[in-house]
């Protein structure tokens, strides 16, 4: 199966973030899909054998095809989480859930990002926030509610630590 050939340039922007850009040669619309599945799952192969930094250009080139899928940058927040690339993360997840926002693996991947930037105050509102939407389903709330206590006890060492270098 054909896919348009892409390349691609790593570089570091401002914050230091890896920024992947890409020149992908026009394709028809309706072969985006394919090429947006297909990029999804060379992303998803490469996650699974750790490699996130192809992961991210595998879900860039998805992206490139279909900016419209919220699970993609679904998933490009989570290989940057794995980079320890926080910012990215956060800019991912939040696209991801600005596009589907009833995706609970983007507004979780957007607490994680959030307490990964030390601003537990809005990883906790996010928990609040799908606390009250997930009432019925048993199973995602309780994994908000894990989240929720971890990020109390974090925010609560960050603050303490805080505390402890102003003596």
């Amino acid at each position: 199966e054909e896919v348009p050939s892409v390349e691609f340039v790593e570089a570091p922007d401002a914050r230091g973030a890896i920024q992947v850009r890409k020149a992908m040669a026009p394709i028809a619309d309706a072969d985006r899909a394919k090429s947006r599945e297909w990029h999804r799952c060379e992303g998803n192969k490469y996650y699974a054998k750790k490699q996130y930094r192809k992961a991210v250009e595998e879900y860039s080139f998805a992206i490139e095809a279909d900016p419209y899928d919220a699970s993609v940058y679904s998933n490009r927040a989570q290989a940057w989480l794995s980079l320890g690339q926080w910012q990215s993360a956060r800019e991912d997840a939040d696209e991801c859930v600005r596009i589907d926002s009833t995706n609970l693996k983007g507004w979780y991947r957007l607490a994680k990002a959030f307490e990964k930037l030390e601003d537990y105050e809005q990883a906790i509102s996010i928990c609040d926030t799908l606390d009250d939407k997930l009432k019925e389903n048993y199973k995602d709330s309780q994994v908000i509610k894990k989240l929720k206590r971890h990020l109390l006890r974090e925010a609560k060492k960050f603050k303490q630590k805080k505390k402890d270098s102003a003596r």
